[in-house]
């Protein structure tokens, strides 16, 4: 298994600041901002004012992930442990304002997969569409999320 780079984006009717502060939300609500995010997986183990280390995953994939928002407009999110993916894999998000309001948010998801659950999720990365289409749908969900909240 090697790794593989992804990039995919989404635009919504959210302000950036509201999207990374969905994305840097390490309260027990982060879970509902992010499909796929099994609340019984979420953990925060230690939160500073622009960082902070959680363990999250989906079903039995998991990782342990340092989240730095020290950098205006981006969030990286880098695994330190993971039962599917090796250390220093990374999630970087670049966000920054559409023109005419709201966001327009460009991922970049680098993914050194191991281990037979992650042979498991490196094999539907070849799928039509790959993770652009499973990842870019989460953050057009998590948008949508968003959006009705600002208007409800």
């Amino acid at each position: 298994m090697g790794r593989r780079v992804f990039a995919y984006s989404a635009e919504g009717d959210v302000a950036p600041e509201r999207f990374i502060r969905a994305l840097t939300d390490m309260t027990p609500e982060r879970p509902r901002y992010w499909p796929g995010q099994t609340a019984n997986q979420y953990r925060v183990l230690e939160k500073g004012p622009d960082s902070a280390l959680i363990r999250e995953g989906t079903g039995t994939a998991w990782e342990q992930s340092r989240y730095d928002w020290s950098k205006p407009g981006v969030v990286v999110s880098t695994v330190e442990a993971s039962n599917f993916l090796k250390p220093g894999t990374t999630w970087e998000f670049r966000v920054k304002a559409r023109k005419g309001g709201g966001c327009r948010v460009d991922v970049t998801l680098t993914r050194d997969f191991t281990g037979p659950q992650g042979w498991l999720v490196q094999a539907l990365t070849y799928l039509p569409g790959g993770p652009g289409l499973v990842f870019g749908a989460v953050l057009r969900r998590t948008l949508e999320i968003l959006e009705r909240e600002q208007a409800g």
